[in-house]
């Protein structure tokens, strides 16, 4: 496995559910968290993420707990 395998799976899961999801309004998975805490996401990704956790007080929590 590299670094990347985790990357793909990311952005895998994102682009296949994206039709049905709202990212302005659904939680982070576990996979996205841990992948924005180990600093392992490409910059698109990574700045779609830090909107997110600016305002969800829920998922920046764990975010902080996981870093």
């Amino acid at each position: 496995m590299t670094p990347n395998d985790a990357q793909i799976d990311v952005l895998l899961r994102r682009h296949a559910g994206q039709a049905k999801r709202n990212p302005a309004t659904e939680h982070l998975d576990a996979d996205e968290l841990n992948a924005f805490a180990e600093a392992s996401l490409p910059a698109a990704a990574r700045s779609r993420f830090v909107s997110h956790l600016a305002d969800c007080d829920d998922c920046r929590k764990v975010a902080s707990q996981l870093a």
